[in-house]
């Protein structure tokens, strides 16, 4: 049997004919690792404390896969009023950024430290995530094993894990000082992500050229919430509502993922991210049909299609990684010898 790979934009292809196997490297390690320290006078949510800092630790390890630079970073979480039904996180300051044209913008403080390597912030905390005590003991839950992700999410609750990976995209680059209701911006108080935003009158657009590429066209911010994706209908970007960075709400029973949007906007944004392509793997012939391997980043959606002229393609299935690599094993429903197979990240 051989296996031919051959990338082609999002795609990785192979064919199965007859007698050995060409391999592809398998996606580099994370590129953040956090040291979290809890702002709790008397311990008095202590209990919460491992299940905070695996939840929150397996989404930093999932952003950190799209990282060029590497980036220690300490997180001060404090749990904030009774009545607080939320969370919130932000980079606790942020660094001067000048333009090819000469204007000066400001960057999240935990961009640049992926940028340069230079820690703006010295030993003080880098990024602040506050939870609300209702919100944690009420609407949270907290994943046994959230590297893997994989146990059902009660229907009442709203899993840990994709909200951390929604407060720290903010403390990346989802952030800035655009009023969230017209668009302005104080003087000398522009992030590297207000300034793709533009305000037609009525909706709010991000013109980054890597989002838009993904996206297709400008994609819609979240009116009366700036710094997140979707709306409600009829305004602009209903169907983004599963994006983990959403300024709707998070449903309970769901997992959120990181999207290809959501890179896309953060690259515009300055910081410096890669984006690695699924690599087809360890072809096997049996009796049943082929299995193969699909590498990539973890904790992404994915989709693989099957061919028989690299022309017409179906539909195979779609599927969440919950490892580096994962073990496909393909109905066999062209029933033809010859078949080219391809996975995609969306």
């Amino acid at each position: 049997m051989s296996c031919i790979v051959r990338p082609g934009g999002r795609w990785h292809h192979w064919i199965g004919l007859c007698g050995w196997l060409l391999a592809l490297p398998s996606v580099a390690p994370a590129a953040l690792s956090l040291h979290i320290s809890f702002n709790d006078p008397g311990r008095t949510w202590a209990a919460y404390y491992p299940a905070i800092a695996s939840n929150l630790k397996a989404a930093a390890q999932d952003w950190g896969q799209y990282f060029t630079g590497n980036a220690s970073l300490e997180v001060d979480v404090a749990f904030v009023g009774a009545a607080d039904f939320r969370t919130q996180g932000a980079s606790q300051s942020s660094q001067p950024v000048t333009l090819p044209d000469g204007r000066v913008v400001y960057e999240q403080a935990v961009a640049t430290e992926l940028r340069t390597g230079a820690d703006p912030n010295g030993s003080a905390p880098d990024i602040r995530l506050e939870i609300g005590s209702n919100y944690l003991t009420q609407v949270l839950w907290f994943d046994p094993d959230p590297i893997e992700r994989s146990a059902p999410v009660p229907g009442d609750r709203v899993d840990a894990t994709s909200v951390f990976l929604h407060e720290l995209g903010h403390a990346l680059g989802f952030n800035g000082w655009m009023n969230p209701y017209d668009g302005s911006c104080a003087e000398g108080q522009t992030s590297t992500f207000d300034r793709w935003v533009r305000f037609d009158g009525t909706n709010f657009f991000f013109h980054g050229p890597r989002a838009m590429q993904s996206y297709g066209r400008p994609v819609p911010i979240t009116f009366g919430n700036a710094f997140h994706v979707a709306n409600e209908a009829p305004r602009p970007g209903s169907e983004l509502a599963s994006d983990v960075m959403n300024g709707l709400a998070h449903a309970g029973g769901k997992r959120y993922y990181i999207s290809r949007l959501d890179l896309g906007m953060l690259a515009d944004a300055g910081l410096p991210i890669k984006t690695p392509l699924p690599a087809l793997t360890k072809v096997k012939m049996k009796e049943s049909g082929v299995e193969f391997q699909v590498q990539g980043p973890r904790a992404r959606w994915y989709r693989v299609e099957v061919s028989t002229n690299l022309v017409h393609w179906a539909w195979v299935m779609d599927y969440v990684s919950t490892h580096p690599a994962m073990t496909i094993v393909p109905e066999d429903a062209l029933g033809t010898s010859q078949r080219y197979y391809r996975a995609q990240i969306f």
